[in-house]
């Protein structure tokens, strides 16, 4: 509910309708829908926190765990009824998205770091057999949608202090281009944080940049998205059982040895566009792409880097990604009794990326980019058709979904010296993804 105030204008408050905003596709709530979904309110998410990582408002979801690893040179670990929870780095098994654009790559692998928790509107936390429809890797999925701009504008900026130099500063900015139902809205979150870190080497410092623009046209609807993250974070390393014992604060000394450390700096858009066919049909269309820069050093001892094939200490990555998503859907009323929805859709992803390694020292100086001992260029892509219907009446809810998932990884060796050969090689899987759901209301 949201209150209009004229403030300083002496003209009485007006109080606008609700407005309920669901998870569902068709428009019911969460309790109607077959589908395992829970959705926390942005307000809630960051009510009371210092609004860094996820992990701070969603232990309240049932099913879904969110470790902080207290390390930002590690992303956070996410799982779902058990999917994610073997994953050593970023977030695997689950499917992330931003306004309805991917945050995931076709290999699966996905960061929650890059949500803007500022200018969150929802997050959806899918659960269960329903996820499958989101394609592979889809043990489960994180759904965040950012809120919309409104008129009169919105301006409000936040800070947050903690120990150890920990602190956070945002910013958002809301708005219309003019009071026309069929103008621009547009959407500014900046957020930067920064820690010295509990321990030594473990200071981090990061900042987020998401824009989006949107359209309503009558039935017709256009977002533009643009998100930016770069990340400067020392790593630790992790301590033994009897190192915590003795002293939690203290630091890996391999870790201070090496300098281990990463940098991210990652850069994506987005453009989701809906457009009616008829009062009972529709087309939507998504397409995304952007490029992610990793650099890592590692604290690998000089002595285990000295056979031919290993990678190196130093990992160096440079990715560039893109997909898109084509969709037609219908409704139709009075259907058995019950109203239909269905649609039919084809979603394509591809990324390709240069994977380098190297040693991290040089003579006897460590935690250095050294000599190169790793260069390949891999590729992966995944194009999946679908098909998903719901039925629904007052008492009783059907839905359906089938999704065939083609996935193929391509690896071309580019470092072949004696000792190391030609590792060059590609794999592919495919499946059949089905699901079957029904709600009656007793």
């Amino acid at each position: 509910m949201v209150d209009a105030h004229a403030g300083g204008t002496g003209q009485a408050e007006t109080l606008l309708a609700p407005v309920v905003i669901t998870a569902s596709r068709i428009g019911q709530d969460l309790w109607q829908s077959p589908a395992t979904i829970d959705s926390i309110d942005g307000a809630q998410l960051r009510e009371g926190q210092m609004q860094i990582h996820l992990s701070e408002g969603l232990a309240r979801v049932p099913g879904l765990v969110v470790q902080n690893r207290q390390n930002q040179a590690q992303d956070l670990q996410i799982s779902v009824r058990g999917f994610g929870a073997r994953s050593t780095f970023g977030v695997r098994g689950l499917r992330l998205y931003v306004d309805g654009i991917p945050a995931s790559a076709p290999d699966g692998q996905g960061q929650a770091a890059n949500f803007p928790i500022g200018s969150a509107a929802r997050i959806d936390v899918v659960r269960g057999p329903a996820a499958v429809l989101y394609g592979n890797g889809a043990g489960g999925a994180l759904l965040l949608y950012t809120e919309e701009g409104s008129q009169p504008g919105i301006w409000r900026s936040g800070m947050a202090l903690g120990a150890d130099g920990l602190w956070r500063l945002s910013t958002q900015l809301q708005g219309r281009l003019n009071e026309a139902p069929e103008s621009w809205s547009y959407a500014l979150n900046l957020e930067r944080s920064a820690t010295d870190g509990q321990r030594p080497q473990s200071a981090a410092d990061r900042s987020t940049v998401h824009m989006k623009l949107a359209r309503h046209m009558g039935d017709q609807r256009l977002l533009l998205q643009y998100q930016q993250q770069q990340v400067s974070a020392l790593d630790p390393l992790g301590l033994t059982r009897t190192e915590f014992d003795n002293d939690p604060t203290q630091t890996n000394a391999n870790a201070l040895r090496f300098g281990t450390r990463k940098s991210v700096l990652q850069r994506q858009v987005g453009l989701a566009w809906k457009y009616p066919l008829d009062a009972q049909q529709h087309l939507e269309l998504m397409v995304y792409g952007g490029t992610r820069a990793v650099m890592q050093f590692q604290a690998i001892p000089a002595a285990t880097q000295a056979p031919p094939s290993h990678a190196g200490g130093v990992i160096d990555l440079y990715r560039d990604y893109a997909g898109l998503n084509l969709r037609w859907g219908r409704i139709q009323d009075d259907v058995g009794g019950g109203q239909l929805a269905w649609s039919a859709g084809l979603a394509y992803d591809w990324q390709g990326e240069w994977r380098r390694g190297y040693q991290n020292f040089v003579g006897s100086t460590l935690g250095v980019l050294g000599a190169l001992r790793r260069q390949e260029r891999n590729q992966a892509a995944n194009a999946d058709p679908y098909l998903q219907a719901e039925w629904t009446r007052q008492d009783l809810s059907l839905s359906a979904g089938l999704r065939h998932t083609q996935v193929r990884y391509q690896s071309a060796d580019h470092y072949v010296v004696p000792g190391n050969p030609d590792d060059s090689g590609a794999l592919g899987w495919s499946g059949w993804l089905p699901m079957l759901g029904a709600r009656l209301a007793l």
